[in-house]
């Protein structure tokens, strides 16, 4: 019990560290991409919390949101789009039962970012 609670603090803290990486690749978009206002807030569904768990409903909120494919993911804009997916995160990241399938949508939103121009922290 004692050593899954602490593999689960590292993930959860693994998860942090990648939110944070995913704030600075977004706020340096901010200069380089056009500002898009008219992309809707977002956030994730009660009823899929309650229904589905966080990682679910981040999963079912992410693809309504970026598509199916984390593989082909664009970022061409910033606004409401990039801000309400990093709040998503920022909410979440220590109600996750298993952190695992929101480290992979992060990883790929930091590689999306970098590949529109980002620059990551050196």
């Amino acid at each position: 019990m004692f050593e899954s609670t602490i593999a689960s603090g590292s993930k959860h803290l693994q998860l942090q560290v990648l939110v944070n990486q995913l704030s600075d690749v977004f706020n340096t978009l901010l200069e380089t991409l056009p500002l898009n206002l008219s992309y809707p807030t977002f956030g994730l569904d009660f009823e899929d919390i309650k229904d589905i768990g966080y990682s679910g409903a981040l999963n079912k909120c992410l693809h309504r949101v970026w598509g199916y494919n984390t593989l082909g993911l664009v970022v061409d804009q910033h606004g409401p789009k990039l801000s309400c997916t990093l709040g998503v995160f920022e909410s979440i990241v220590s109600l996750m039962k298993d952190p695992s399938m929101a480290g992979h949508w992060l990883k790929a939103l930091i590689q999306c970012a970098i590949a529109a121009g980002a620059c990551p922290e050196q």
